[in-house]
């Protein structure tokens, strides 16, 4: 009884009353149909409407009081959305209107226009300009805009066709009906979910929101026409009694496409919507477990590393031989999508082109080499990677690759096989390569006016290795890094500016020894006759011969060998762990600048040519008729159709002296065998390095 007595003392506060809620300071705006009140949040402008019955209870029990002086301060104090200028624009614009998302909407729309019409904007026409304005404004505002082109075009227009009055940008929130009000006919509520579940059913196709509005609206026209017929004048119709019976006396407006949107949004998830559109194979590509991935804030946080065939057979200016199809490995830092090091190699999807692509990302780069002859601008991007991602493939899941780049305190880890989207800076940069640099090349004859044609180009370009890699540094530093890549419309080279303008990046604490970078590890046979025998080259030295008394005449030892220079190798002394760096002891003139690969053409060109176990001389003949084969073909325009086999090579890099045994017997892997077009002389090559040896002490080839 005291309580009943309380309450009905407490009577209806006034307008421009503070009341305060726990730590919210609200004020009686208005009062209508009797007992409804709205109350306006004091820190938020926010305006909610509240029956006079239900305050006047909470007032009983304590939960809503009156507010002292010292709340009235602090909710007189400026919100804390509202930007300088802003407060006053709030102040005539109707209570009902005052929701926080409908001034945050008008306030933000009506300071992007203002901003664009400072950098140029006058129509608001969607066009290019207006979307380079817009990245203007998003470098001042350092804030990505959340408007479309279409969006703030109808905004300027509101505002001009009302004089520039900002209340024009409210959106009409309050006309969809506050909590527990009811916005639909219950009649054409039963419709939408009975067009729902027609919608539900396979056999009606794909799932459109159009679709559904489509078949509400249809409905809806049914049953005002059956309306109209009962109601004619004259026309008497005896209807079973029902429920809804002064519902179906009277026309059903016909709800718009948003509210239909929102109740098939509602019913339908965007993974169910994708399988009955797309198929589920493209569902579960689109909307797969992604997992938990790092947050990458600042540049060489994680740098992504991968190969793509350019395509392009060069030929090496220094011997004029064959130098093989170029893949080229590059390393793209995520947070700026600049190129940090890149690797050229004959050799597809080999972990030593990955690790020599990482040690030239790491360190700085001398920008009066011959290699940025081409170049305008300067190649700014190197430091301490964080993360190196790679494929995860098994040519760079390797103990021997991991240990390699630990040495630089670099982590390492694999992005999921068969998800590009996982590392999309550096599938972005190698399709740019294709699409943009490759058909540019001398001799490249794909159609440049359909670029969906590319691949009836792709193999025709022919040139030498240091063209291809000036062309390709021009490229990178003048092209590339100076158009913007899709992050807050800044470019490669802006970004990292950003990320090192008071600083240099820094480089690692350890540098491994220079010369074992990239060296491959093989076991050879001390010969009868003093010194190692590879790839029919011969190597000695003092140091050398001082180490085979030691072991024995015919003793096994490991050595490490650069696959692009062939004019020494690294012997491992077992007794003392020390590498002994021992020369190739044949002409000079032959060894200089040779490759792996360019010998092992030589050597399978002398087995065409019946020429047995060759030696120097029998080698310079095969290496000259390879060479004028390659000087008749390099300008031939002829394009063939070639099944090529990529076999992975698994190499030992920096291997524990424990695991050389097991890398030894590691099996051979099966060539991956594409069909693609070559050119001729890509074709001729082709032709001699499928020549198979009968392999035997005196001829030992890779």
């Amino acid at each position: 009884m005291n309580a009943i007595a309380e309450t009905a003392e407490i009577s209806m506060p006034p307008l421009k009353t503070l009341l305060r809620v726990g730590g919210v300071v609200c004020r009686v705006d208005a009062i209508t149909e009797g007992d409804k009140l709205y109350l306006t949040d004091i820190a938020s402008t926010e305006t909610r409407t509240c029956h006079w019955p239900v305050l006047r209870s909470a007032m009983s029990r304590g939960v809503v009081s009156l507010a002292e002086d010292l709340a009235v301060e602090q909710a007189l104090m400026v919100p804390v959305h509202l930007r300088a200028g802003e407060q006053s624009l709030i102040e005539g614009i109707p209570v009902a209107f005052r929701t926080e998302k409908a001034l945050g909407v008008m306030l933000t729309k009506r300071r992007w226009i203002h901003a664009l019409q400072r950098h140029g904007v006058v129509n608001f026409n969607p066009s290019d300009f207006l979307r380079a304005a817009i990245k203007d404004v998003e470098h001042e505002f350092r804030e990505i805009c959340p408007y479309g082109v279409d969006a703030l075009y109808e905004a300027a227009r509101t505002l001009r066709r009302n004089q520039g009055d900002h209340r024009s940008l409210l959106p009409q929130f309050h006309l969809r009906g506050g909590p527990g009000g009811r916005r639909l006919d219950p009649a054409v509520e039963r419709i939408i979910d009975q067009a729902l579940e027609q919608a539900a059913n396979p056999v009606s196709g794909k799932l459109r929101a159009m679709k559904v509005h489509n078949t509400v609206n249809a409905m809806v026209q049914q049953h005002n026409s059956a309306i109209a017929i009962i109601q004619r004048p004259g026309l008497v119709i005896e209807m079973p009694r029902h429920p809804d019976d002064e519902t179906k006396k009277r026309a059903l407006e016909v709800p718009s496409l948003p509210t239909v949107t929102r109740r098939f949004n509602d019913r339908f998830t965007p993974y169910a919507i994708c399988v009955r559109n797309e198929g589920k194979k493209r569902a579960d590509q689109r909307f797969r477990e992604a997992g938990a991935r790092i947050r990458v804030d600042h540049a060489l946080d994680i740098v992504h590393y991968d190969d793509t065939d350019t395509a392009v057979f060069l030929i090496d200016p220094r011997t004029n031989l064959p130098w093989g199809r170029c893949w080229l490995t590059a390393g793209v830092d995520e947070h700026t999508s600049a190129v940090l090091g890149y690797s050229l190699s004959e050799r597809p999807r080999s972990s030593e082109s990955a690790f020599e692509a990482v040690v030239h990302g790491i360190y700085p780069k001398d920008p009066g080499s011959p290699d940025f002859s081409l170049c305008r601008g300067k190649w700014e991007w190197y430091g301490q990677h964080g993360i190196v991602n790679l494929d995860n493939a098994s040519y760079n899941a390797t103990l021997q690759l991991q240990a390699s780049v630990l040495e630089f305190d670099a982590e390492i880890a694999f992005s999921r096989p068969h998800h590009p989207t996982d590392k999309p800076d550096i599938e972005h940069f190698n399709h740019r390569v294709k699409f943009e640099f490759i058909q540019d090349l001398p001799g490249w004859v794909g159609p440049k006016e359909d670029r969906e044609l590319l691949n009836v180009g792709l193999g025709s370009a022919v040139m030498s290795i240091d063209e291809f890699r000036k062309r390709l540094m021009a490229w990178i530093v003048d092209e590339y890094s100076n158009k913007p890549c899709g992050k807050d419309g800044k470019t490669p080279r802006e970004a990292w500016r950003e990320q090192f303008l008071d600083t240099e990046p820094l480089l690692p604490r350890r540098r491994p020894s220079q010369e074992l970078m990239g060296t491959i590890y093989d076991k050879l046979t001390f010969r009868d006759s003093g010194g190692l025998l590879r790839m029919r080259l011969r190597y000695q030295s003092t140091p050398l011969e001082e180490l085979r008394k030691r072991l024995g005449a015919r003793a096994e030892v490991w050595v490490r060998y650069l696959p692009s220079n062939l004019s020494y190798l690294y012997v491992l002394d077992p007794l003392s762990k020390n590498y002994l760096k021992v020369p190739c002891i044949e002409d000079v003139r032959y060894v200089q600048g040779l490759t792996n690969y360019q010998q092992s053409l030589i050597l399978k060109k002398a087995r065409l040519m019946k020429l047995r176990s060759p030696g120097l001389v029998q080698m310079h003949e095969a290496r000259q008729a390879l060479i004028a084969d390659t000087k008749d073909l390099m300008k031939s325009k002829k394009l063939r159709q070639r099944k090529l086999g990529y076999q992975v090579h698994r190499a030992g890099l920096d291997v524990p002296l424990e695991e050389l045994s097991e890398l030894a017997d590691v099996p051979a892997r099966k060539p991956l065998v594409i069909e693609t077009m070559v050119s001729a002389v890509e074709d001729m090559v082709a032709d001699v390095d499928e020549v198979e040896f009968e392999l035997d002490e005196e001829m030992e080839l890779e």
